[in-house]
Protein backbone atom coordinates (compact mmCIF):
# COMPACT_ATOMS: atom_id res chain seq x y z
CA UNK A 1 0.00 0.00 0.00
CA UNK A 2 1.40 3.16 -0.92
CA UNK A 3 2.42 5.97 1.87
CA UNK A 4 0.06 9.30 2.30
CA UNK A 5 2.23 10.99 4.32
CA UNK A 6 3.10 13.27 1.62
CA UNK A 7 -0.82 14.36 2.02
CA UNK A 8 -1.25 13.80 6.39
CA UNK A 9 -0.66 17.74 6.71
CA UNK A 10 -4.48 17.41 8.70
CA UNK A 11 -4.38 16.45 12.10
CA UNK A 12 -5.69 13.37 13.04
CA UNK A 13 -9.01 13.66 14.85
CA UNK A 14 -7.97 14.59 18.90
CA UNK A 15 -8.76 12.70 21.36
CA UNK A 16 -11.70 14.03 22.67
CA UNK A 17 -12.35 11.92 26.17
CA UNK A 18 -11.82 14.94 28.22
CA UNK A 19 -13.50 17.90 25.62
CA UNK A 20 -17.57 18.17 25.69
CA UNK A 21 -19.52 15.76 23.87
CA UNK A 22 -20.53 16.65 20.45
CA UNK A 23 -23.45 16.39 18.43
CA UNK A 24 -23.90 13.82 15.89
CA UNK A 25 -24.08 16.94 13.25
CA UNK A 26 -20.95 18.59 14.33
CA UNK A 27 -19.01 15.04 14.24
CA UNK A 28 -20.01 15.10 11.01
CA UNK A 29 -19.22 18.59 10.18
CA UNK A 30 -16.13 18.36 11.09
CA UNK A 31 -15.25 15.21 9.41
CA UNK A 32 -16.72 16.56 6.30
CA UNK A 33 -14.32 19.62 6.63
CA UNK A 34 -11.27 17.54 7.17
CA UNK A 35 -12.02 15.12 4.59
CA UNK A 36 -12.27 18.19 2.11
CA UNK A 37 -8.90 19.99 3.40
CA UNK A 38 -7.42 16.35 2.87
CA UNK A 39 -8.84 16.31 -0.88
CA UNK A 40 -7.54 19.65 -0.85
CA UNK A 41 -4.04 19.00 -0.27
CA UNK A 42 -4.13 15.82 -2.51
CA UNK A 43 -5.14 17.36 -5.45
CA UNK A 44 -2.93 20.62 -5.26
CA UNK A 45 0.26 17.83 -5.26
CA UNK A 46 -0.94 15.28 -8.01
CA UNK A 47 -4.23 15.93 -9.34
CA UNK A 48 -7.40 14.69 -8.83
CA UNK A 49 -7.77 11.79 -11.75
CA UNK A 50 -5.56 9.32 -9.28
CA UNK A 51 -7.41 10.32 -6.49
CA UNK A 52 -9.22 8.08 -4.64
CA UNK A 53 -12.08 7.85 -1.89
CA UNK A 54 -9.82 5.40 0.14
CA UNK A 55 -6.73 8.16 -0.61
CA UNK A 56 -8.38 11.02 1.14
CA UNK A 57 -9.77 9.30 3.86
CA UNK A 58 -6.68 7.71 4.56
CA UNK A 59 -5.05 11.39 4.77
CA UNK A 60 -7.69 12.82 6.61
CA UNK A 61 -6.65 10.74 9.47
CA UNK A 62 -10.03 8.49 8.90
CA UNK A 63 -10.93 4.74 7.60
CA UNK A 64 -10.61 4.55 3.50
CA UNK A 65 -14.48 3.97 4.05
CA UNK A 66 -15.30 7.30 5.39
CA UNK A 67 -14.97 9.44 2.46
CA UNK A 68 -17.40 6.76 0.35
CA UNK A 69 -19.37 7.13 3.72
CA UNK A 70 -19.89 10.87 3.11
CA UNK A 71 -19.99 11.78 -0.21
CA UNK A 72 -20.98 8.79 -1.92
CA UNK A 73 -18.80 9.10 -5.28
CA UNK A 74 -16.19 10.89 -6.79
CA UNK A 75 -18.04 13.62 -8.64
CA UNK A 76 -19.78 14.24 -5.36
CA UNK A 77 -16.68 14.37 -3.91
CA UNK A 78 -14.86 17.07 -6.22
CA UNK A 79 -18.64 18.85 -6.29
CA UNK A 80 -18.09 19.49 -3.13
CA UNK A 81 -14.60 20.36 -2.93
CA UNK A 82 -15.33 22.98 -5.37
CA UNK A 83 -17.76 24.12 -3.49
CA UNK A 84 -15.81 24.62 -0.07
CA UNK A 85 -12.78 26.10 -1.88
CA UNK A 86 -14.84 28.74 -3.22
CA UNK A 87 -16.47 29.30 0.05
CA UNK A 88 -13.35 29.77 1.68
CA UNK A 89 -12.54 32.05 -0.84
CA UNK A 90 -15.24 34.35 -0.67
CA UNK A 91 -15.32 34.56 3.33
CA UNK A 92 -11.52 35.67 2.66
CA UNK A 93 -12.76 38.42 0.88
CA UNK A 94 -15.69 39.92 2.71
CA UNK A 95 -13.66 39.34 5.75
CA UNK A 96 -10.42 41.27 4.81
CA UNK A 97 -9.94 44.27 7.24
CA UNK A 98 -9.82 47.44 4.87
CA UNK A 99 -11.75 46.03 1.71
CA UNK A 100 -13.53 49.53 1.47
CA UNK A 101 -16.27 49.90 -1.06
CA UNK A 102 -15.76 50.74 -4.60
CA UNK A 103 -13.04 51.00 -6.22
CA UNK A 104 -11.07 50.90 -3.09
CA UNK A 105 -12.60 47.28 -3.03
CA UNK A 106 -11.50 46.08 -6.23
CA UNK A 107 -7.93 47.29 -5.71
CA UNK A 108 -8.08 45.85 -2.56
CA UNK A 109 -9.19 42.55 -4.41
CA UNK A 110 -5.72 42.15 -6.13
CA UNK A 111 -3.92 42.88 -2.88
CA UNK A 112 -6.08 40.12 -1.18
CA UNK A 113 -5.57 37.58 -3.84
CA UNK A 114 -1.45 37.87 -4.19
CA UNK A 115 -1.02 38.10 -0.74
CA UNK A 116 -3.03 35.37 0.82
CA UNK A 117 -1.17 33.17 3.22
CA UNK A 118 -1.89 29.99 2.28
CA UNK A 119 1.34 27.56 2.24
CA UNK A 120 2.50 26.60 -0.53
CA UNK A 121 -0.79 28.24 -2.27
CA UNK A 122 -2.42 25.08 -1.75
CA UNK A 123 -6.12 26.51 -2.06
CA UNK A 124 -5.04 28.41 -5.43
CA UNK A 125 -3.31 25.16 -6.95
CA UNK A 126 -6.07 22.74 -6.21
CA UNK A 127 -8.35 25.07 -7.78
CA UNK A 128 -6.49 25.93 -11.04
CA UNK A 129 -6.30 21.85 -11.53
CA UNK A 130 -9.71 21.81 -11.10
CA UNK A 131 -10.63 24.83 -13.72
CA UNK A 132 -8.38 22.90 -15.72
CA UNK A 133 -10.19 19.96 -15.87
CA UNK A 134 -13.52 21.59 -15.54
CA UNK A 135 -13.02 22.68 -19.33
CA UNK A 136 -13.26 19.16 -20.73
CA UNK A 137 -16.83 17.42 -21.33
CA UNK A 138 -18.57 15.51 -18.55
CA UNK A 139 -15.68 16.78 -15.52
CA UNK A 140 -17.13 16.05 -12.41
CA UNK A 141 -16.39 19.31 -10.93
CA UNK A 142 -17.00 21.48 -13.78
CA UNK A 143 -20.60 22.98 -12.55
CA UNK A 144 -19.48 24.02 -9.74
CA UNK A 145 -16.48 25.58 -10.77
CA UNK A 146 -18.75 27.51 -12.88
CA UNK A 147 -21.06 28.34 -10.26
CA UNK A 148 -18.27 29.68 -8.20
CA UNK A 149 -16.47 31.56 -10.93
CA UNK A 150 -19.97 33.86 -11.96
CA UNK A 151 -20.28 34.18 -7.86
CA UNK A 152 -16.31 35.66 -7.62
CA UNK A 153 -17.25 37.63 -11.10
CA UNK A 154 -20.78 39.01 -9.28
CA UNK A 155 -18.37 40.30 -6.38
CA UNK A 156 -16.23 42.07 -8.54
CA UNK A 157 -18.48 43.68 -10.51
CA UNK A 158 -20.43 45.11 -7.31
CA UNK A 159 -17.66 46.68 -6.41
CA UNK A 160 -17.02 48.42 -10.27
CA UNK A 161 -20.64 49.19 -10.50
CA UNK A 162 -20.38 50.93 -6.68
CA UNK A 163 -17.16 52.55 -8.30
CA UNK A 164 -19.13 54.15 -11.18
CA UNK A 165 -21.92 55.35 -8.27
CA UNK A 166 -19.16 56.81 -6.73
CA UNK A 167 -17.70 58.87 -9.90
CA UNK A 168 -14.08 56.86 -8.84
CA UNK A 169 -14.65 55.32 -12.37
CA UNK A 170 -15.45 55.88 -15.97
CA UNK A 171 -19.08 55.65 -16.97
CA UNK A 172 -17.98 54.31 -20.33
CA UNK A 173 -16.56 51.19 -17.99
CA UNK A 174 -18.69 47.79 -18.30
CA UNK A 175 -18.54 46.32 -15.12
CA UNK A 176 -18.81 42.63 -15.60
CA UNK A 177 -16.07 42.78 -18.92
CA UNK A 178 -14.05 44.50 -15.97
CA UNK A 179 -14.77 42.32 -13.84
CA UNK A 180 -13.98 39.11 -16.08
CA UNK A 181 -10.79 40.92 -17.24
CA UNK A 182 -9.20 41.73 -13.54
CA UNK A 183 -10.10 37.95 -12.06
CA UNK A 184 -8.48 36.54 -15.36
CA UNK A 185 -5.33 38.59 -14.83
CA UNK A 186 -4.62 37.21 -11.27
CA UNK A 187 -5.85 33.81 -12.11
CA UNK A 188 -3.25 33.95 -14.95
CA UNK A 189 -0.34 35.54 -13.02
CA UNK A 190 -1.14 32.74 -10.52
CA UNK A 191 -0.88 29.89 -12.94
CA UNK A 192 2.93 31.06 -14.43
CA UNK A 193 4.01 31.94 -10.69
CA UNK A 194 3.25 27.95 -9.80
CA UNK A 195 5.10 26.47 -12.50
CA UNK A 196 8.18 24.90 -11.13
CA UNK A 197 11.34 27.23 -11.63
CA UNK A 198 9.04 30.10 -12.50
CA UNK A 199 10.64 33.01 -10.18
CA UNK A 200 7.57 35.66 -10.30
CA UNK A 201 8.41 38.39 -8.19
CA UNK A 202 4.32 38.75 -7.26
CA UNK A 203 4.84 41.99 -5.20
CA UNK A 204 6.20 43.72 -7.97
CA UNK A 205 3.21 41.85 -10.39
CA UNK A 206 0.79 43.01 -8.11
CA UNK A 207 2.01 46.82 -7.60
CA UNK A 208 1.59 46.24 -11.57
CA UNK A 209 -1.77 44.73 -12.10
CA UNK A 210 -3.08 47.66 -9.29
CA UNK A 211 -1.12 49.93 -11.67
CA UNK A 212 -2.70 49.08 -15.24
CA UNK A 213 -6.07 48.98 -13.25
CA UNK A 214 -6.11 52.01 -12.18
CA UNK A 215 -5.16 53.16 -15.60
CA UNK A 216 -7.58 51.12 -17.29
CA UNK A 217 -10.51 52.39 -15.14
CA UNK A 218 -10.31 55.46 -12.63
CA UNK A 219 -11.74 59.00 -13.60
CA UNK A 220 -8.52 60.35 -11.76
CA UNK A 221 -5.38 58.12 -12.22
CA UNK A 222 -3.12 60.19 -10.86
CA UNK A 223 -4.80 60.76 -7.79
CA UNK A 224 -5.06 56.62 -7.36
CA UNK A 225 -1.71 55.83 -8.28
CA UNK A 226 -0.80 57.81 -5.54
CA UNK A 227 -2.36 56.65 -2.97
CA UNK A 228 -1.74 52.74 -3.53
CA UNK A 229 1.70 53.39 -4.19
CA UNK A 230 3.54 50.53 -2.61
CA UNK A 231 -0.14 49.29 -1.09
CA UNK A 232 -0.16 46.39 -3.60
CA UNK A 233 2.84 44.81 -2.39
CA UNK A 234 2.49 41.34 -1.16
Amino acid sequence: MPSHKKYQDVAPPANDAHQPRRTQEQRRSDAEARLLEAAQQIVAHKGWVGMTLGDVGIAAGYSRGLATHYFGSKPELLRALAAHIGENFKTMVSEAPNRGVGFHAVLEFIRIYFGRADDGWISTRALLILMAEGMTDGTEAGVNLAIYNKTVIGILEGYFEEAIMKKEVREDVDPAAAAVALLGTVRGVMLQSLLKNSEIDLAKVAAEVTSITIRAYSRRPQTWLALYAGRAHV
